[in-house]
């Protein structure tokens, strides 16, 4: 089965984006899937954004994929927010001031 997405739709899939504080806060989150070997939940990366997705694993896979073939080159993970709601949140790992307004980001070529 193929599904074409666009940003519109992806955009969708998430509730909140924020500058990345994996780093700073790395207890609050587990690591589910990463695309890099290298990237584990006791020394996370430092930079990039996140996108909470609610509790469905699904929207989280779909955003995880379309940033990580569109825009983060390799680096991009689901993590579990171990908060008291409890919920899916993808790491993106794009570098650089964090962009005004995330919904326009656009592929760096």
């Amino acid at each position: 089965m193929n599904v074409v997405v666009d940003q519109t739709d992806v955009n969708q899939l998430d509730h909140t984006a924020h500058k990345s504080f994996w780093n700073e806060h790395r207890s609050m989150f587990e690591l589910v899937k990463s695309s890099d070997s290298e990237i584990d939940e006791e020394h996370p990366p430092t930079g990039g954004f996140m996108l909470w997705a609610g509790d469905n694993y699904l929207n989280a896979l779909i955003i995880y994929n379309w940033y990580l073939s569109r825009v983060a080159g390799n680096e991009c993970a689901i993590l579990w927010d171990m908060s008291d709601d409890g919920e899916y949140c993808v790491w993106v790992g794009i570098y650089g001031e964090w962009p005004d307004y995330y919904l326009e980001l656009k592929r760096v070529e």
